[in-house]
Order: C-alpha cells, then sequence, then structure tokens
C-alpha cells in the first residue's frame, strides 16, 4: 500500500512517499500515472509543520522503506521503476536523499528486486539490505558506493542493534 512512512531519529522529520498533485488539487484520488514523490515534514515547529516534495528520479518509479541516517540529515531509498502496486520491472539501485539541500543521489546500483532496506551502521558508513524472498543479503559501503552480498541461513533472525 502507500502506507510508507519513516520518522527520522532525532524526530524532526518525517518521510513518506507522495503523489505529484496536478493542477485539480489533492481533491480526487490519485490517478495510476500520477508521478511519485519523497514527501518530507519538518515537525520542528509542530503548530505549522513544514512539507515539502521531491521528485523521484526515473519516473515512474517509486520507494519501499526509507532508512535514516544516525543524524538524522540523510534518507536512503530502493528506488524502483513502475508503481507500488505492480511486480517492479527493474531496481534504480540504491539513493540517499539529503534533508539540508534536498538533493536525491545515487549511492550504489543494486540490481535485486526483492530487497529491503533494514539498517546502517553507527558511523553511516554501511547499510544493511535484507531480502524479501530469497536469502541473499547485502551490505553496502557508503562512500565507495560497494556492495557485497553474502547468504543469510535461511532462519536467520535480523535483530536491530542500535544503541
Amino acid at each position: 500500500g502507500d502506507s510508507v512512512a519513516s520518522l527520522s531519529p532525532d524526530a524532526r522529520f518525517l518521510v513518506t512517499r507522495g503523489y505529484n498533485p496536478d493542477n485539480e488539487g489533492a481533491t480526487r484520488p490519485p490517478q495510476p500515472d500520477q508521478e511519485r514523490v519523497l514527501s518530507l515534514y519538518d515537525l520542528s515547529s509542530l503548530d505549522q509543520p513544514s512539507h515539502r516534495d521531491f521528485a523521484l528520479p526515473n519516473p515512474p518509479s517509486y520507494f519501499q522503506n526509507a532508512l535514516w541516517t544516525g543524524d538524522s540529515q540523510r534518507v536512503y531509498i530502493l528506488i524502483l521503476s513502475g508503481q507500488p502496486w505492480e511486480e517492479p520491472g527493474e531496481s534504480y539501485g540504491l539513493w540517499s536523499f539529503d534533508v539540508s539541500t534536498g538533493e536525491i543521489s545515487q549511492v550504489a546500483s543494486i540490481p535485486d528486486i526483492h530487497l529491503l532496506l533494514s539498517a546502517t551502521s553507527s558511523g553511516g558508513e554501511l547499510v544493511l539490505l535484507t531480502p524479501q524472498r530469497g536469502n541473499e543479503a547485502m551490505v553496502v559501503h557508503i562512500p565507495s558506493g560497494e556492495s557485497q552480498a553474502f547468504e543469510l541461513p535461511i532462519d536467520a533472525l535480523i535483530v536491530d542493534v542500535s544503541p
């Protein structure tokens, strides 16, 4: 569904997956061909939370979940082709969204369409991706963009060990 929402560690920002509103305004339901956006909400002033939309690259495209860095400055997303209700055709890889500049830039190319973002290392240099099906997980080294795939034991339990 469209219930993708991720709160930053400092609880100041919320990222969701949205639609590019068309000229009709938001009164009618989203159209199938509408462009997806990454929506950033700044919750620091609760009386007036500001909200900005950022177009995703390679439309039509979408992301399934979002992963924050520990300092709440960046969000990682895996961008897939097509629409969320379709079987994804291809993966456009791992992208980084910079909260202060609003820039979305590619970190690594990841062909596997069945991975989800799971965790980031405390220093923020590594991102763990775990499989939705199959047992091949992946670690991406953010500074270099290099990725390393590895087999997970079938009954492995992914535990969040953040401090």
